[in-house]
């Protein structure tokens, strides 16, 4: 690891922008600018086994890991049609597709009258997830904006400028 000069704010918000990552504080229309710590942590909060009170470190930190290897390893989410978070990152799913349309053919095949809607067909997850899935014109129709929040952004991409010219 570098442990040349330090990441300052500034270096970090270049990287950012050189990679084309939209920098901002909140997201349009959104009160809780946090959504998805926020789902992170109710489902944390609502394990059986969530801690009543403080632990020593190396007791939260043995706890934490179980936990983290749980919800993403053994946790099937609804929002990404019953796999896990694993299967997906890893692209997995395509394997496990195959074994459930396999498993739900002979299930038909042994009792098509249990399946009312006809044949059934394993399910995908979405190809993509967002929080806020509007395009710009549709934010512009509301007259809310994509532009970034973010106070120190005009110096930035001035300065980008400047040295890239």
């Amino acid at each position: 690891m570098d442990r040349g000069a330090p990441m300052t704010a500034h270096r970090l918000l270049e990287q950012m922008l050189e990679l084309g990552i939209m920098l901002s504080h909140s997201r349009p229309r959104v009160g809780n600018d946090s959504e998805m710590s926020e789902v992170q942590f109710a489902t944390m909060k609502g394990q059986p086994d969530y801690p009543d009170g403080l632990l020593s470190a190396a007791r939260a930190r043995a706890w934490h890991e179980r936990y983290f290897s749980w919800y993403n390893f053994d946790h099937y989410y609804s929002g990404l049609a019953g796999y896990t978070s694993e299967q997906v990152f890893t692209g997995r799913h395509r394997e496990v597709i195959v074994t459930r349309q396999s498993e739900l053919g002979e299930n038909y095949r042994r009792h098509p009258k249990r399946f009312v809607y006809g044949r059934p067909i394993a399910l995908a997850p979405p190809d993509r997830v967002v929080i806020n899935p509007y395009t710009p014109d549709e934010l512009a129709d509301q007259g809310a904006t994509a532009a970034v929040n973010f106070p120190t952004m005009p110096l930035v991409q001035k300065k980008m400028t400047v040295t890239t010219s």
